[in-house]
């Protein structure tokens, strides 16, 4: 200390200045790693989706654990996740459209609007006559229709708002509000559930919608590409995208791993209660830690991406990210405890949001411009449009071979769907996507304008 006394005033400032300029240096590096961090308005996006995201996560918490408890079926408690999928089938593809024609923010927002509004008036009906298992099959096709009308605005906004060359860090932190959404919104939930009952936890989920809301009022109104973005007729439109991606292998290949994660994958969501009540013996605060154990894995996985996906390429992060998370699959079904489960499901989410945001951004940055939101919309599709199925016969199948059974399988087949897709699509396994970012010719001519 006395040491440090006798320096004089000029040599602290030098220090001084020298820790600030450290300080920069390091604040400059964490948006190196995360660029799209740089844009305002895709920090105010991010935000946005987060308390979105934990609104939904409270809710979904709520409804799944009110079904499973009042019916006691895994078929009935599948029907739930079905609800929330199909009207995400019937209006993916127009929101694509609609997107491309007008531009992402005319969606979104009054999206997010009309989901505060439905979740807020079903505490006050939960409130004032209980939430039957017919309610929450209503509420859940309504979620799903305000979740299709949400998620392809979001990410095209989000794409849109940063340069090119951000356009993969942009894209890999979309899934941030996922993450961060399942895990204040799901142990929210599920602990205010089993504390006080619905009603407090779909306000809470109401409360998330509305700070949603807000802060989606402030961003950019991005205009769409108008006549430009296709034939007016929707199968013109979706003959654009859907030419694109036959022609393409690489998109193909993307699209075929999709309906394998759509089918054994995100099928699991609706048999997760069974999975914790009859295998784990836990209640509604178990499933809310399942489902934050999935948000930590989101944030881990959405954190990796980018920096995996530019160290060993795109291609092979995408199939060995989807293969871990069948084996992690296998593993959930077979976990003697909580605390492991709780392990495994955050293996599995991480690794399938490394998956699902790689394939995204290969399809946007490979993907002509004004067909992106199209392009998204036929991989949700294909995707999504199996989750029902996959979801009815796992719960049919629970009867046969029980809940670990139906986990063992379905883990199982999305390996092999990896294995045989890898052994078929070559150009995948060797994509080097970071390449065609500023290779011009390895992104595919925009098809002729009707």
């Amino acid at each position: 200390m006395a040491a440090a006394a006798s320096r004089s005033p000029g040599s602290r400032d030098v220090d001084c200045r020298q820790s600030r300029a450290y300080d920069e240096d390091a604040a400059v590096s964490r948006l190196d790693a995360f660029p799209a961090l740089r844009v305002a308005p895709y920090r105010r996006l991010l935000f946005a989706l987060t308390a979105g995201q934990t609104g939904l996560h409270a809710f979904e918490t709520t409804l799944f654990w009110t079904a499973f408890e009042q019916t006691g079926s895994a078929v009935l408690v599948s029907l739930l996740l079905i609800g929330l999928v199909v009207p995400v089938l019937i209006l993916t593809v127009p929101v694509g459209m609609i997107v491309d024609r007008f531009g992402p923010r005319r969606l979104l927002l009054p999206a997010a609007a009309s989901a505060a509004g439905v979740v807020a008036l079903a505490a006050i009906v939960t409130a004032a006559i209980g939430l039957s298992f017919e309610a929450t099959l209503v509420l859940a096709i309504l979620e799903g229709s305000f979740f299709a009308c949400w998620a392809i605005p979001a990410q095209v906004l989000g794409s849109r708002v940063v340069d090119r060359t951000q356009m993969p860090s942009a894209i890999g932190l979309s899934m941030l509000p996922s993450g961060i959404g399942s895990m204040l919104g799901g142990l929210g939930g599920g602990t205010i559930l089993q504390a006080f009952g619905p009603v407090p936890a779909i306000a809470l989920a109401a409360s998330g919608l509305t700070v949603a809301v807000i802060a989606i009022a402030g961003l950019p109104d991005l205009p769409g590409y108008g006549a430009a973005a296709g034939g007016t007729r929707l199968r013109g439109q979706l003959g654009d995208a859907a030419g694109w991606i036959r022609q393409t292998p690489v998109a193909l290949a993307v699209v075929g791993l999709g309906a394998a994660a759509g089918f054994f994958a995100m099928s699991r969501f609706g048999l997760t209660p069974v999975l914790v009540r009859d295998v784990l013996d836990a209640g509604p605060a178990g499933l809310g830690l399942m489902t934050m154990a999935g948000g930590f894995g989101s944030i881990l996985g959405t954190t990796m991406t980018d920096a995996a996906g530019r160290r060993l390429r795109r291609g092979p992060v995408l199939l060995s990210a989807l293969a871990v998370s069948g084996l992690a699959l296998m593993a959930l079904g077979v976990a003697p405890h909580l605390a492991i489960a709780l392990g495994f499901a955050a293996l599995i989410t991480c690794t399938l949001i490394i998956y699902q945001v790689t394939a995204m951004t290969v399809l946007q940055v490979l993907a002509p411009p004004r067909m992106r939101g199209r392009t998204l919309a036929l991989y949700d599709l294909v995707r999504l449009g199996l989750v029902p199925p996959g979801s009815l016969f796992a719960g049919l199948l629970v009867g046969t071979i029980g809940v670990s059974g139906v986990f063992l399988t379905f883990g199982g087949m999305v390996v092999l769907a990896v294995v045989l897709i890898a052994f078929l699509a070559r150009p995948l396994v060797d994509l080097d996507l970071d390449a065609a970012l500023i290779q011009t010719d390895l992104v595919p001519a925009e098809p002729a304008v009707d």
